[in-house]
């Protein structure tokens, strides 16, 4: 059996063309050596090397290929033991015998590999992949001890997408230049301070899109996102307490944000944001507080985000929106058209008039967490308002509710807003996936999901051409006429 590196490989099988012409044509082989390559570069470089011993055609195809993607398969294994050792010294020197063959410019370059590599080994690859001007660098690293890049990922001209995964230490130098840079994704890595986050925005001249993913910016006082062509930020996981978050980003059109809590949010410029997503969550240490402080942070994010035309709140979000010294008051939301609304542990209720009468051109409402919090508190603090939002009498069309429960509560929200909804067009209700208590039994049933949803039709009209669609386990109801 013949091999290339550690990977066995079978032996070269012979057509006899005399017998079966058809069966023997290599129509693959034929191909132009160009269209070979994009094939091979949809597969990992291991693969892509074995198909060297298919004919004197194939022997150096692999050679040219512009895409190379390499995995030890040992990313989330502890180092130390022999097997793995072994095979991860089997992969450097064959991670080495690539690179030494394959001299092309490079389109994309993926290295996933655990702690047991070498990390002078993972610095030299990463210099060889950027000297062969590498547009596309995605890096999955799992080490424990912090891992420095080396300065050469800092001044390419021809990098497009920068992928980090791993316990990068973002240190980065003076001399910074990432002139085609469009899509940044980091997570897991360290920010050292204001400065390196300064500096590595600012040379950023196109970027487009960035993602930051459970990052550590212990010691940067202000995060100043400061980045003019900047088209979509996504926060997530992030202990952004004690720190300022800045916003100034006038190309931004779509920001979501999942992480905790910071000291303040300074909006300088949203001007051109359509789609947020907030996600603001408490600290176990800020949740022993709940300050306004808090409330208020939230609330300020609120207003540097109040002209878009779709809006999220997650339940974390209402629920520390509720300590604001000024609860109730919101911003007004003049073009929002989309409104998605969650719970969490049944604060925040007391807001849903005041963010009904804030949004006055909203069609669209969503409560994609239910009604009432999953952990088993039922009641929740819903007194109807004395008057009707402008939005229901005039521009609310859909109502999608999911994770319903057919609780009374969740039924007086329900009659609120179809009642007074007037050209209401739609009500999806989905009722939350059944449930198994600790003695294996199915809290609500078929029949009682039934009796529930015959609650619906006794529903007083607000609209006469609203249509009502129950999702339960055994399919959907629809109910096209309510009573009046």
């Amino acid at each position: 059996m013949e091999t290339t590196d550690q990977y066995p490989v079978p032996k070269r099988v012979k057509y006899d063309k005399a017998e079966n012409p058809a069966e023997g044509e290599d129509k693959i082989s034929n191909l132009p050596d160009t269209l070979l390559h994009h094939i091979l570069s949809f597969l990992p470089t291991k693969y892509a090397v074995r198909t060297c011993i298919l004919s004197k055609r194939w022997k150096y195809i692999w050679t040219s290929v512009t895409s190379l993607d390499f995995d030890d398969g040992f990313y989330d294994t502890e180092p130390g033991k022999k097997r793995v050792r072994a095979k991860v010294a089997n992969f450097m020197n064959f991670v080495d015998k690539v690179l030494i063959q394959n001299a092309s410019s490079l389109e994309k370059f993926h290295l996933k590999c655990g702690s047991s590599c070498d990390l002078n080994r993972i610095n030299t690859w990463i210099c060889a992949a950027m000297t062969r001007k590498v547009q596309q660098l995605c890096l999955l690293i799992s080490v424990k001890q912090s891992l420095k890049l080396p300065h050469c990922l800092f001044t390419s001209e021809y990098l497009v997408k920068l992928e980090l995964v791993g316990n990068f230490v973002l240190n980065v130098p003076s001399s910074i230049c990432l002139s085609s840079l469009i899509i940044l994704y980091l997570e897991k890595v360290t920010f050292v301070d204001d400065i390196s986050v300064e500096q590595l925005f600012s040379s950023c001249q196109v970027l487009e899109f960035l993602t930051i993913d459970d990052c550590r910016w212990d010691n940067v006082t202000t995060f100043d996102f400061s980045i003019p062509t900047l088209n979509c930020l996504t926060i997530y996981h992030c202990n952004s307490t004690g720190h300022k978050i800045r916003f100034n980003l006038p190309a931004l059109t779509v920001l979501t944000y999942a992480a905790y809590a910071p000291e303040e949010f300074i909006v300088d410029d949203l001007s051109s944001l359509y789609e947020a997503s907030i996600g603001v969550e408490l600290s176990e240490d800020q949740y022993k507080i709940k300050s306004s402080m808090h409330g208020d942070c939230v609330h300020a994010l609120l207003e540097g985000v109040a002209h878009v035309k779709i809006l999220d709140l997650d339940g974390d979000t209402m629920e520390t929106l509720s300590f604001a010294a000024e609860h109730p008051y919101m911003p007004t939301f003049p073009n929002l058209k989309r409104l998605g609304l969650g719970v969490c542990k049944n604060y925040g209720w007391g807001m849903l008039p005041c963010l009904l009468e804030c949004s006055p051109g909203l069609e669209v409402l969503q409560f994609y967490e239910g009604l009432v919090h999953s952990d088993g508190q039922r009641k929740f603090n819903w007194d109807s308002p004395q008057s009707v939002p402008y939005c229901l009498l005039s521009h609310l069309k859909s109502i999608e509710i999911s994770e319903f429960e057919g609780h009374d509560q969740e039924f007086e929200v329900i009659k609120f807003l179809v009642n007074n909804a007037s050209i209401l067009e739609r009500l999806v209700v989905n009722f939350r996936e059944r449930r198994v208590d600790v003695e294996g039994q199915v809290k609500i049933g078929e029949k009682e999901e039934l009796k529930v949803a015959e609650k619906f039709l006794d529903l007083q009209k607000g609209s006469a051409h609203c249509r009502i669609v129950i999702g339960t386990s055994f399919g959907s109801i629809f109910i096209k006429g309510l009573k009046g």
